[in-house]
């Protein structure tokens, strides 16, 4: 919660809102704490990009684990709706949520990387770009299902809302180099189901997908491996 807690005041400190829904309807500063540059005309909600940086360097990518959390108060208003204590959200349940929500990220970002060609790697190096991801201010609502076990319980969204707060940094520096912002809710983000087992995150998987691609289409082009006979081009996360 403390972490979640800080990235929450640094969207505040970068973006001079109080959270990122808002980016859409209050004028951003130009420039960001840290001397970063909002950029005009992105498709993301918030994009803040350092003076002559250029994201076609990189062709492979390191990704920290993302950073998970609920809208404020999410648990608390769900359990105070709840007569029966088998059907509450428990602390347990919220950390397995946010660990969920947290490995589909990876899940498709590596998959998406990948299928456009770029090595996922654990190494720095001229050519990796370091992201340090945030889902923030996921709102669902919870549970839909009659299990009482709290085991594989359903929770539905609809329409459903999170967003990606995420900055990447140059791997060998250390250099921010660009800082994005964006929401997916209302019709951008239709119902989609999340469970702590077996899970259905179609709708989840579908805005993650529209991220990754943004970002592969922003990365540098992969140059095909050399043919050295049997040489394995494959990558480790």
């Amino acid at each position: 919660m403390a972490r979640s807690a800080i990235i929450l005041t640094l969207i505040a400190l970068t973006l001079g809102i109080g959270s990122p829904a808002l980016a859409k309807e209050k004028k951003l500063p130009d420039t960001s704490h840290d001397g970063l540059t909002l950029q005009k005309d992105t498709k993301l909600d918030a994009v803040y990009l350092r003076d002559g940086a250029d994201l076609s360097q990189y062709t492979k990518v390191a990704m920290e684990m993302p950073q998970v959390a609920f809208r404020k108060n999410w648990q608390r208003d769900h359990n105070a709706g709840e007569r029966e204590l088998s059907r509450r959200i428990s602390d347990d349940e919220m950390d397995k949520l946010k660990k969920k929500f947290a490995d589909e990220f990876i899940k498709i970002f590596v998959d998406e990387l990948r299928k456009a060609g770029h090595e996922v790697t654990k190494d720095f190096a001229d050519d990796v770009l370091l992201l340090a991801p945030a889902l923030v201010e996921i709102d669902i609502t919870a549970p839909s299902s009659n299990q009482t076990t709290g085991i594989n319980r359903t929770y539905a969204a609809n329409p459903g809302q999170m967003s990606l707060y995420m900055e990447l940094y140059d791997s060998v520096s250390g250099q921010i180099i660009a800082r994005v912002l964006d929401t997916k809710g209302g019709r951008n983000m239709p119902a989609f189901q999340v469970t702590t087992k077996g899970s259905n995150t179609a709708a989840v998987d579908r805005a993650l997908r529209a991220w990754a691609g943004i970002l592969i289409d922003n990365l540098g082009e992969v140059k095909p491996p050399a043919s050295d006979g049997d040489g394995d081009s494959s990558a480790g996360h």
